[in-house]
């Protein structure tokens, strides 16, 4: 028989040993799937209790990854995988070889990873850090992104949702009502379009080709050592338009505000060797009107001006212009930029810095 304390002791034990095996996390899993079927699958639609936050999801095609390996090259891929995750949590999701994820509302994840062909879509989804690479894409419709970096030759389409930062490039960013909460640095990218969206912070552009044609920037819009087409969109209060490093820029058309007086203002600062081309008619420097065809050189200093006419759009401006010395501006007439071969580098020099300062309502670097 055993003593009422010993028995006591046993069953405390066995409690205690109990609550700590209910405390322990559970382990982490890999879930590889790479039979070739996609949803709507039952066995590819991952919902609530059936993943945790320390999983991993692997999706690859049919015959390539093992469980014990699910990162192993493929030499020859089969039939691309497909899962749908909504409603529960995981540590990671990998998207390769020609498979695809779609991350829907409710679903969280660590790291989102998509590369080889692979593609993804984020739909209410939170990550913490997606990133793409070589041929890869991905489209965000919904949800959030900490941190989105780029790479390869893939397509990215930001439809929606809010994105803190972003950075590098692929060949085709497409934007069309993605907002970016933070710096937004982008790279290297062939085909970079905006539509609709929001810039709250920095939007920068660099060795690229834009066309922007909508999307409000409530930070500078700067484009670097690339050429652009800017058609549409607002400047806000804080914002600003820069070009630099031997940039080439269209402006025909949006990209200004109302002030509090109701003149449409655009702050403007173009610099080392940057080229601006502004297409619209009944120019004005300083309040004195010059003809289409002029261009306003820096005259080898900084200097400041206020530039005023109508933009190709019909859309009348005012800009306060900085030019460090080395960049020009050339007032195209309309229709277009055809004219653009016939005109020289000298013209109208901007006023140096020394006069006409008070016209800057912010400095700038």
């Amino acid at each position: 028989m055993v003593p009422r304390r010993a028995a006591r002791d046993a069953a405390l034990g066995g409690v205690l040993a109990a609550a700590v095996a209910l405390a322990l996390p559970a382990p982490a899993a890999t879930l590889l799937v790479n039979d070739g079927l996609a949803p709507p699958d039952p066995a590819h639609v991952l919902g609530p209790g059936d993943t945790t936050l320390v999983d991993d999801v692997w999706v690859r095609d049919a015959g390539c990854g093992s469980a014990l390996d699910p990162a192993a090259p493929c030499a020859a891929p089969g039939v691309a995988s497909g899962v749908a995750i909504a409603g529960t949590d995981v540590n990671a999701v990998f998207a390769w070889d020609g498979s695809s994820a779609t991350l829907g509302a409710g679903a969280t994840a660590g790291t989102l990873s998509v590369r080889d062909s692979g593609s993804a879509m984020v739909d209410g989804a939170s990550i913490a850090h997606a990133s793409i690479g070589d041929a890869a894409s991905i489209v965000v419709a919904a949800g959030q992104i900490a941190q989105l970096d780029l790479a390869g030759t893939g397509g990215v389409d930001l439809d929606g949702g809010a994105i803190a930062a972003t950075s590098g490039g692929a060949a085709r960013v497409a934007i069309d009502g993605a907002t970016f909460t933070g710096a937004a640095n982008f790279a290297n990218v062939a085909d970079f379009r905006m539509q609709s969206g929001r810039s709250n912070a920095f939007l920068f552009l660099g060795n690229g080709a834009a066309s922007i044609s909508g999307g409000d920037f409530a930070g500078q819009l700067w484009l670097a050592a690339s050429t652009a087409a800017l058609s549409g969109g607002t400047l806000a209060e804080t914002a600003t338009l820069v070009a630099s490093d031997a940039s080439a820029v269209d402006w025909t058309g949006g990209l200004t505000r109302d002030d509090a007086g109701g003149a449409i203002t655009t702050d403007i600062d173009v610099r080392t060797g940057a080229v601006l081309r502004i297409g619209g008619s009944a120019f004005a420097v300083d309040g004195v009107p010059v003809a289409s065809g002029t261009v306003l050189a820096g005259g080898g200093g900084l200097s400041f001006a206020t530039l005023a006419g109508t933009l190709a759009s019909g859309e009348a401006f005012t800009a306060f212009v900085r030019n460090d010395g080395s960049a020009t501006i050339a007032l195209v007439p309309e229709p277009g930029t055809g004219a653009l071969a016939a005109l020289g580098v000298a013209g109208l020099a901007l006023r140096r810095s020394g006069c006409g300062a008070s016209r800057r309502r912010r400095g700038r670097a």
